[in-house]
């Protein structure tokens, strides 16, 4: 910043560069404060339906609000918050849901003075959730003092363990003077249930909500797709079909029947399509159901040992991964081995300069990871096959066959948007897009 008095010669005296910078959102509960012991127990500031017992830091302690719901690990057993699936920072917070026996569950927390929540540009509050596959799907909601509003988003999302965000349009809402937030769970459809999700970061946006709309990807770019309705015949019209090897079988799939691999001798083989080069923009797309690793999609060498060059999409200690022939890798935090079916894509952007490719990983038709500081094209090779649930026997990796069921593997020479993943993985309800 520079002084200027045009009284004096010289006028402008040259000074520091001075760097600013805004806050890109205000901190509702980041959720770290919290601790195994009073007065900063997690269900000590969000009260449940059990409450807490009285002692030297709340002499009164606290009843509950007698709903199903229950923030929290027990603290003599174990941390009170959840410390190893975390959306930002440390830890995120544990809220278990009941609805059979309890009409709803519900957590509240009351702040100490009101909140002004119009200041700064304020749009919205987003939270955090993380579901699990074991959870009955229940109708999800948040209450701001006593306006509830309910999410909008698909019921089975509760269902995914993955973070997802929800904003929560705060237009023409009264929300100058706010004295507590909830969040709760009330009965789908008259149907009760019970489960738990981790919620973390609730922050204040001046920002729009945007949101992905699923979308059929149709057939545009469709180069390979195998239903594996008792073989392994290519549905996209292009005649890529494959041969089964080792004692591939069939079983009940996602749709219809899917492909059933042991994990050590299993695959097809696609013998060099000479359309699937992947030097060139490409998604893979594929359901699989598992409780082990080994690789989903491969492009290699038809026999013999693994190249540089060579791309492969697999699961690895229950997380998914992209290889690109020893030269890079990207993986998810998300585990995808718990016997569950889930969707898998990987859709890949390729630059003239052949560096700074794009590489987005989608799990259950939601981004997981991004990269785009490598050369995913590099050390190319040309009429190399296709496998799906095989790599090669010296592939990175313990286990280059797949143990599980495979189902609906699709190969587009375009990169799908993330609104054509999610039709593929079978949204249908808009969902908010990460900021």
């Amino acid at each position: 910043m520079d002084e200027v008095n045009e009284a004096e010669l010289p006028s402008t005296w040259q000074g520091d560069v001075w760097n600013f910078s805004t806050q890109e959102y205000l901190v509702i509960d980041d959720f770290e404060s919290y601790t195994n012991d009073s007065p900063k127990r997690v269900f000590q500031a969000w009260i449940d339906g059990v409450g807490f017992s009285p002692d030297e830091f709340f002499p009164q302690g606290n009843k509950g609000n007698g709903s199903g719901a229950l923030v929290g690990y027990d603290p003599t057993l174990r941390p009170i918050m959840e410390t190893e699936a975390i959306h930002g920072g440390k830890q995120s917070m544990p809220l278990y849901y009941d609805n059979t026996a309890s009409a709803y569950s519900e957590t509240t927390r009351t702040f100490d003075s009101p909140q002004n929540w119009t200041q700064h540009g304020i749009k919205g509050l987003t939270l955090w959730f993380y579901g699990d596959p074991a959870n009955a799907a229940q109708q999800m909601y948040v209450k701001i003092d006593n306006a509830k509003i309910l999410y909008d988003g698909e019921a089975a999302n509760l269902k995914m363990p993955v973070w997802q965000m929800w904003y929560v349009d705060l237009t023409g809402k009264s929300v100058s003077s706010v004295t507590s937030v909830s969040i709760g769970f009330d009965k789908l459809g008259g149907i009760g249930g019970g489960g738990k999700v981790l919620i973390d970061d609730l922050w204040l946006y001046p920002r729009d909500r945007e949101q992905i709309t699923p979308k059929d990807p149709g057939t545009a770019g469709l180069q390979l797709q195998y239903q594996f309705e008792g073989n392994a015949n290519d549905s996209s019209g292009k005649a890529n079909t494959g041969t089964l090897q080792g004692g591939a079988t069939f079983a009940a799939g996602k749709s219809g029947q899917a492909l059933s691999l042991d994990g050590v001798d299993d695959f097809v083989n696609v013998s060099k399509p000479a359309a699937l080069n992947f030097e060139a923009n490409f998604t893979w797309a594929a359901w699989i159901k598992t409780t082990g690793d080994g690789t989903i999609i491969a492009r290699g060498p038809a026999t013999g040992n693994w190249i540089q060059g060579g791309k492969a999409l697999f699961v690895i200690n229950g997380i998914l991964r992209f290889d690109v022939g020893w030269v890079g890798n990207t993986s998810s935090a998300m585990k995808v081995n718990d016997g569950e079916w889930h969707h898998v894509a990987l859709a890949t952007t390729f630059q003239t300069s052949g560096v700074n490719d794009s590489a987005l990983m989608y799990i259950d038709g939601r981004q997981v990871q991004a990269r785009s500081d490598w050369d995913v094209n590099k050390f190319p090779e040309a009429g190399l096959a296709v496998k799906i649930g095989f790599a090669s026997p010296d592939f990175p990796t313990p286990k280059p066959w797949f143990n599980g069921l495979i189902d609906d593997v699709r190969i587009y020479d375009r990169a799908l948007p993330a609104e054509e993943v999610a039709g593929l993985a079978g949204k249908t309800l808009p969902f908010d897009k990460s900021f």
